[in-house]
């Protein structure tokens, strides 16, 4: 076999790999149980360090109950301005007061630092 099939077969591999990889992580991942709702829709119940993992575009919410919690949703990039939609919607965010210097950028902010209209 010369270095160049070698070659093509190994980078075949690595774009096999990086879809398989791509492909669970657009996959529904539960790590606790569920149980079915009174209005029919299927509830997760997570334990302390669990975690889900949804599709994106899929509706959800969470909550705590029987005691306090942290909890955090994490995607590759949030603008709450475009990509998140609540039932009812939320009371518009009171403006920052910077106090100190911007050491992140965010990205709402994206397009005012820039200079362009938003």
């Amino acid at each position: 076999m010369t270095d160049s099939a070698k070659s093509r077969i190994y980078l075949a591999t690595i774009a096999v790999l990086l879809l398989v990889i791509l492909a669970m992580a657009y996959k529904f991942i539960v790590a606790g149980s569920t149980q079915k709702v009174e209005d029919g829709r299927v509830a997760v119940i997570l334990e302390p360090g669990e975690s889900l993992t949804l599709e994106p575009f899929v509706a959800h919410a969470f909550w705590a109950e029987g005691g306090a919690t942290l909890a955090g949703e994490v995607s590759l990039a949030n603008d709450d301005s475009s990509d998140n939609y609540f039932l009812p919607p939320p009371a518009p965010a009171a403006p920052i007061e910077e106090d100190r210097p911007r050491r992140y950028v965010t990205t709402r902010d994206h397009a005012r630092l820039a200079g362009l209209p938003g």
